[in-house]
């Protein structure tokens, strides 16, 4: 029996699991830096009265180091910090693939002796970056090593700038290209931040489909029927396309996480905003990167189907089954003598490849990046390919002293895409394994039955393509008036080219049963979007204590999309595919029907004054507000314009006089912000009183098509707002080794976007958009990154995030219109498609399975469930709708991210797990076919231990925990060191290895957008296992 636990008790229960994973984790972390700190003072052999450097002099000589080569001069140099020119005694230099080494003395001063010519010395100390120089036959090499950005001084992209990582005061998590995950990207740029920041829930919801993208949330679920997915922000573009950048050019991800961060991008921050920053070039002599991988995939967990002797074994057992009902269904049960695996037909083994080409340099005064990018990509089912040419380029210049800077950025990407109907997955789980592709005369084989198709034929008898153009590109200037006041503009442009096709052969079984003889279709579509924005900035400092930084900004952008389509019928031949539409006989026959020809054309416009200040006070005590007043044409007449508030504020304690002598600490920082953002994702017209084509009229004895209002009018319709409190703790121990992140957070939605049935009369349609409802999510998120080890030859570097979030829906009403729940998301045939599976419900998190609660299974193989009060079971036929319960939530309450890095010499190893907590999944695959009664349709292996012997009923039977913990990334590399090369790296990655769950189906990381998150369809597409060969060369 099962029983719903109360939601303030599941609360309380998921909060404790999740403080005893945060206390493991700092155990473990805090536990292996002890041991790192004992094993290097027991090699040390130093005293107290050591000084640091006597003790890491002495353990550097103990880890082998030959300082007794300072003795033999032949390459000599001296080693400086790029801070203030002092000498650093102390660092490590090595020839690069040897072990022969020294170290500075404390003068800064290093010599080697018997050094090749054509070698590359390694200069390495902690806390600096480490460089590497060629020797190239000089005698002397004078080196200056620069602090690593790892610290306080690292600089964080934020709206409409950057700040140094000690003077943020709100909730912003910046991702570098070093701890990006690596191997195979195919689904979206974003999956190299995927699990390793917390609060950010990125899946790739369809598998190992390569022209599919992924779902992303961030702090949970954030609006009803508005736009659910954070907004995103390329080079100070807001809403650039993640289509026009390739992986391999971006530098770092910045990701918003909360209102007062979020703030300054108003309408469209609710879900909060990611911004991407792309590679620029440098100074200095050209450079030339060159990366390349190659990846194949298998399945991560292939559905144990009958085979066909199991389908023949299935029919003998049917025939002595003591049901009647079984008994009468071994007449369907057919043998046609072969031996199918229809999930291998569909599928393949396959080789895609990726390349990218870079060269990037500089003089003092003009920088330069540009890239070509290719990727093919193969997709694990048959005919699923997209092909994508992308090419970037981005100048810099500074003149008239160095005041005015003009940066020059074009991308264009080019993609033809080749998607698959996923129901050629669900017929290939259906099919009878005796069954045959082909018929003798080499046409598929078919059934003369409901919703069945040969799984092969559609794939092959059904073409789809879409060829894609997408440009972005920007122009960006800055003139500094005075040391202290800068001027900027940005102008942008980005368009989309899109032109799809498709054709259903009219030899496809589709085109036979329908009678269409072949359908062929095109569709165009363009969209541009056109950015201006200035800013004025004004930065100063006061008595060397007080610090000022000023923003004020306009920013318009308007918005157009436009798409033609036709459609024609009745193909005497397929040869034209979907090239030539004339060649359909259905038009010209005057059948024309609805939606044989369509168009469309929509706009909106966005208009923004914004403003921020930033003060700080000797680096101890920091404030920052910002404001933006923006306008939507999108909104109704009498609520066009809202208004964004956000502040927040910080404190360094580490600073105060009375942390001085605590030195283990480095860096200790109270924050809290407020701040409030909106969203305006829905259609253009919305607010307005539209008209639509409605039936036929009589006009001048001539049969006319009619028009009817096809939306109601809402002057009154307005974006949503959320308001979002945070409370972060920034901490930093033993010499930055040690980094600690908390942050808690509630946020407030109101004023929902949603589409209400309505009466009619009095109003004109059945439906109006209104602002109706509440929405609460709160939560905590924990990130720790630790250096337990750094050593010149060895290091090991760890990183953990996990999050918690709750979501309550607090009312779905207002005063006018009353609306308790909702049901939702039929399930569908057979036998199921007037059952929905959800509940949208006052009171309730979003995501609800709802539905009937499962008792037992009777002796003769029929359901039995509870009535409302659990106490009386009732057949399928007794229980009613009052009887139905929640039966747990498909969003997942907790997301977690583990890496550990570490690298000996020239060897690299990184292993990441991925997982999520607190959810559960509906297991359509064995709703379906984990059933005997389903027959004659094909079943898993596990319906021969199933009691069920009756029609499929929805409940919590096939409601699964979904809980999951993947080893998702295991990389290994090897740098090799080669004459004239920088940088020869070739590494193996392999992703989605191992999956600990006790989730039944193929894969418990499934979807997580919309109000219907956690079904696992009976269509999905394959989740895959991808293994990864690559090559990274820097000339």
């Amino acid at each position: 029996m099962k029983k719903n636990k109360p939601y303030g008790e599941m609360l309380l229960f998921s909060q404790r699991k999740l403080l005893l994973i945060m206390r493991c984790v700092a155990f473990l972390v805090i536990t292996g830096m002890l041991q790192a700190y004992t094993i290097d003072t027991s090699i040390s052999e130093s005293n107290s009265s050591d000084s640091e450097f006597e003790k890491f002099f002495k353990t550097e000589r103990k880890a082998g180091i030959d300082v007794n080569s300072v003795q033999q001069q032949t390459l000599t140099g001296r080693i400086t910090s790029t801070e203030n020119g002092d000498p650093m005694p102390g660092v490590n230099v090595q020839i690069k693939g040897t072990t022969i080494g020294t170290i500075s003395d404390v003068s800064g001063r290093y010599s080697l002796t018997n050094v090749d010519g054509n070698a590359t010395l390694v200069f390495s100390f902690i806390g600096y970056t480490t460089r590497e120089i060629a020797v190239e036959g000089r005698p002397v090499i004078d080196v200056a090593l620069s602090p690593e950005l790892l610290g306080l001084e690292e600089v964080v992209v934020v709206g409409y700038g950057s700040q140094r990582r000690e003077e943020i005061t709100s909730s912003i998590v910046s991702v570098k290209e070093d701890n990006f995950v690596k191997g195979a990207i195919i689904s979206s740029p974003l999956q190299m931040v995927q699990g390793k920041v917390a609060g950010l829930s990125i899946s790739r919801a369809s598998g190992g489909d390569p022209t599919a993208g992924v779902q992303m949330q961030l702090r949970g679920v954030s609006t009803v029927r508005g736009d659910a997915s954070p907004l995103v922000i390329i080079d100070g573009i807001p809403g650039g396309s993640l289509n026009t950048l390739s992986p391999e050019d971006i530098e770092s991800i910045n990701i918003l996480r909360d209102g007062s961060a979020a703030a300054i991008y108003g309408t469209r921050g609710n879900a909060g905003v990611i911004i991407i920053t792309t590679k620029q070039g440098s100074a200095g002599k050209p450079e030339v990167n060159y990366a390349t991988y190659f990846y194949t995939e298998t399945w991560l967990k292939k559905p144990e189907l009958l085979d066909a002797q199991g389908w023949r074994d299935l029919k003998t057992q049917f025939q002595n089954s003591p049901s009647a009902l079984l008994r009468s269904k071994a007449n369907s049960i057919v043998d046609f003598g072969h031996d199918t695996d229809w999930l291998d037909e569909i599928t393949r083994n396959t080789i895609s490849q990726v390349h990218n080409l870079s060269i990037s340099g500089g003089s003092q005064n003009t920088t330069y990046y540009g890239s070509v990018n290719f990727r093919n990509l193969n997709g694990f089912i048959k005919n699923s390919n997209n092909q994508i040419i992308n090419g970037r380029l981005s100048v810099s210049h500074t003149g008239l002293d160095d005041r005015l800077n003009v940066q020059m950025s074009l991308s264009n990407t080019f993609s033809t895409e080749s998607p698959v109907d996923y129901q050629s997955y669900r017929q290939a789980m259906q099919w009878n394994p005796t069954m045959s592709v082909y018929n003798e005369d080499g046409t598929f084989t078919e059934i003369v039955a409901y919703d069945t198709s040969n799984p092969v034929g559609l794939l092959e008898q059904y073409d789809r393509q879409y060829k894609r153009t997408l440009l972005l590109g920007n122009i960006q200037t800055s003139y500094r008036i005075t040391k202290s006041l800068k001027l900027s503009a940005t102008g942008a442009l980005q368009k989309s080219d899109n032109l799809y096709g498709y054709y259903q052969h009219n030899d496809a079984w589709g085109a036979i049963q329908g009678g269409t003889n072949g359908t062929a279709q095109r569709t165009v579509s363009e969209s541009f979007d056109r950015t201006f924005e200035a800013s004025l900035n004004y930065t100063n400092q006061f008595m060397r204590v007080h610090t000022i930084n000023g923003l004020l900004g306009y920013s318009y952008q308007d918005f157009t999309n436009e798409n033609f389509g036709a459609r024609n019928r009745d193909f005497l031949s397929n040869v034209f595919g979907f090239n030539n539409l004339g060649a359909g006989l259905q038009v010209p026959d005057g059948k024309y029907t609805s939606g044989d020809i369509t168009s469309y054309k929509s706009t909106h416009k966005l208009v923004a004054f914004f403003a921020r200040l930033n003060y700080n006070y000797s680096q101890k005590y920091m404030l920052s507000a910002s404001v933006r007043q923006e306008g939507s044409s999108r909104f109704g007449a009498n609520n066009k314009w809202g208004l964004f508030p956000a502040v927040s504020g910080g404190w360094t304690i580490s600073r105060e006089s009375f942390m001085g002598n605590i030195s283990f600490i480095n860096e200790l920082k109270l924050r809290a912000g407020w701040g409030v953002t909106g969203n305006q994702g829905i259609g253009s017209y919305y607010s307005l009183e539209r008209l639509g084509t409605s039936g036929v009229m009589l006009y001048q004895g001539v049969w006319i098509p009619g028009y009817a209002p096809s939306s109601n009018p809402n002057p009154d319709l307005r974006w949503e707002k959320k308001s979002e409190t945070n409370i972060g703790i920034d901490a930093s121990f033993l010499n930055h080794s040690l980094n600690l992140t908390i942050d808690l957070y509630q946020r407030n939605t109101k004023d929902l976007l949603y589409e209400y049935s309505v009466p009619v009369p009095p109003n004109l349609y059945s439906t109006t958009w209104l602002n109706v409802g509440k929405m609460r999510n709160q939560g905590i998120e924990f990130s720790i990154n630790a250096n337990p080890v750094k050593k010149s030859n060895f290091s090991w570097n760890l990183d953990f995030n996990i999050s918690y979030n709750i979501n309550e829906l607090l009312s779905l009403s207002n005063d006018q219109y009353q609306t308790k729940y909702t049901d939702l998301t039929n399930i569908g045939a057979p036998g199921l498609n007037d059952t929905p599976a959800f509940r949208l419900e006052e009171g309730q998190p979003i995501g609800n399975f709802y539905g009937y609660q499962f008792a037992e299974v009777a002796d003769d193989g029929t359901w039995r469930f509870w009535n409302k009060d659990h106490d009386a079971l009732l057949t399928a036929a007794e229980v009613k709708m009052e009887d139905k319960a929640i039966l747990g939530n498909g969003l997942p309450k907790s997301s977690l991210g583990f890496t550990n890095a570490f690298q000996f010499k020239n060897f690299d190893v990184s292993i990441f797990f991925r997982g999520a907590l607190g959810f559960e999944i509906l297991n359509t695959q064995r709703l379906f076919y984990e059933n005997p009664v389903m027959t004659p349709l094909n079943v898993l292996k596990s319906t021969l231990k199933t009691p069920v012997i009756a029609d499929p009923q929805y409940s919590d039977y096939y409601i699964e925990k979904g809980d999951y913990l993947k080893l998702d990334n295991l990389t290994f590399g090897y740098t090799i060191p080669l004459k004239g090369i920088q940088n020869l790296r070739v590494y193996a990655v392999g992703q989605n290895l191992l999956c600990f769950t006790s989730y039944k189906g193929q894969d418990p990381e499934i979807g997580i957008s919309g109000l219907s998150p956690g079904i696992d369809y009976r269509w999905q597409y394959p989740a895959v296992r991808t293994f990864t060969m690559g090559l990274n060369v820097k000339f």
